[in-house]
């Protein structure tokens, strides 16, 4: 007899706890083991998971950390370009060209303060006097020839005259391959991607 209504107590706990009253199991499970660092919050102030394991939780992890990586490209960046322009007296050209081609990441603004630099170191003699006067094909020719061979010359006259002449500055960049690097190209061309195009063709 006593086995027999423990028996119909356990079955009654059963039943009541399928009724009804019972909780919300993944109410409960959610409350219980999502911290709140994983839920955000919509509109209506109601909470919405996002586990490490969702996909949102991994795009946003994954946009988190793109983010910070940016930054921290952009502050090396700005910092290798600050230490050129107070050093720049000190440094060789050709060495900071090649430790800047093995660079991973962004390198714009230290190319284009590097750029300044030799532009005010070369701002005299007759390829400057040359850029003056517009003079684009006597200007590359002294390159072509090889009268002016001096790797910061070079490119000094290279950026002088690319906005005057863009493709045959280009043409000349390739004859000048591997002095002239197709990646100081690219930043040749930053702010017109076609004429990079054009030399990537060529």
């Amino acid at each position: 007899k006593d086995d027999h209504a423990s028996s119909d107590m356990v079955g009654q706990e059963s039943r009541s706890c399928h009724g009804q009253d019972a909780p919300d199991q993944s109410q409960s499970v959610s409350q219980q083991e999502v911290p709140e660092s994983d839920r955000t919050c919509n509109g209506n102030d109601s909470f919405l998971l996002i586990g490490p394991d969702s996909k949102k939780g991994q795009l946003l992890s994954r946009t988190s950390q793109s983010a910070s990586s940016s930054e921290e490209e952009e502050e090396l960046d700005r910092t290798a370009a600050e230490f050129v322009r107070r050093h720049f007296h000190f440094l060789d050209v050709d060495a900071v060209r090649k430790a800047l081609q093995y660079r991973r990441g962004r390198r714009t603004e230290t190319w284009n303060t590097l750029m300044d630099c030799l532009k005010v170191l070369h701002s005299e003699g007759a390829v400057p006097d040359l850029v003056a006067r517009g003079d684009v094909e006597e200007c590359l020719k002294l390159l072509r020839t090889r009268e002016v061979t001096e790797g910061g010359a070079v490119l000094a006259c290279l950026q002088g005259v690319f906005p005057l002449s863009p493709d045959p500055v280009l043409d000349t960049c390739v004859q000048l391959y591997p002095q002239v690097q197709p990646w100081e190209v690219s930043h040749l061309c930053q702010f017109s991607p076609k004429h990079f195009l054009y030399y990537i063709h060529r």
